[in-house]
């Protein structure tokens, strides 16, 4: 994720914006709020740079928590969207067999 030039983590950004739901990550602010910059006097140092942050973020604790808390909760949502509908179909059920009954 690029803001105003400067790097940020999706999955960070997203689950920063869950953390009032309960979920007490300890996210970097640097990388949830797209403030990652690159240091470096030329273009090449400034890459491998931001190249050294971006791996060592991809396989910090943290992120990897946040990722397998996006996977576990989109898991989740599909679960409850089959139940709601299962759920639906049930009560219009119903209604045709209250109908049926009354009408024999």
């Amino acid at each position: 994720m690029c803001n105003a030039g400067k790097l940020g983590c999706d999955v960070c950004c997203r689950v920063a914006a869950l953390d009032s739901h309960g979920h007490n990550l300890l996210l970097s602010p640097e990388w949830s709020e797209c403030t990652v910059t690159a240091y470096g006097d030329c273009t090449s140092k400034m890459q491998t740079a931001l190249r050294k942050k971006i791996c060592k973020h991809k396989n910090s604790d943290v992120h990897k928590a946040a990722e397998a808390l996006l996977h576990s909760r989109a898991a989740n949502e599909i679960l409850f969207s089959v139940a709601r509908q299962r759920e639906q179909n049930m009560e219009a059920t119903c209604k045709v067999f209250c109908t049926a009954y009354y009408v024999a």
